[in-house]
């Protein structure tokens, strides 16, 4: 599963991937005030909160009220976040160190290309041969 950080999901849209309770305070005991369910619009992410080690998404409703959902891997959307732009934390490396995607795409390809072309060279060269 990619790593984002907190950073990257901040303005963002979140949807609901599974069933995520929605609270109006950051904490495990708050009651649930409403449930999305899977391949719901849930918020855009205003801000996040900490309340021990667990991490809480911070939205704003239409009258400014704020309300939270826990993160939890696989809660939400990650196709969802792709689509808005979110970079991966390798992503976001990557690009800082002026990584270009063709060079990713090359790197991905690896072997794999290395072995087309020379596949595609001794094709070359037997057609030359032959005639």
């Amino acid at each position: 599963m990619p790593t984002y950080s907190a950073s990257q999901i901040v303005g963002k849209s979140l949807i609901a991937r599974q069933t995520v309770p929605i609270k109006r305070q950051p904490s495990k005991s708050a009651p649930t005030v409403y449930t999305a369910t899977p391949g719901t619009f849930i918020g855009v992410v205003y801000s996040w909160v900490t309340e021990g080690p667990d991490l809480y998404w911070q939205f704003l409703d239409e009258n400014g009220k704020p309300y939270y959902t826990l993160h939890k891997p696989g809660l939400y959307s990650i196709d969802a976040l792709q689509d808005q732009g979110a970079l991966t934390v390798q992503e976001q490396t990557e690009q800082e160190q002026g990584v270009s995607v063709i060079d990713k795409v090359v790197k991905s390809l690896g072997n794999t290309a290395n072995l087309i072309l020379l596949g595609i060279g001794a094709a070359a060269v037997y057609s030359i041969s032959r005639k």
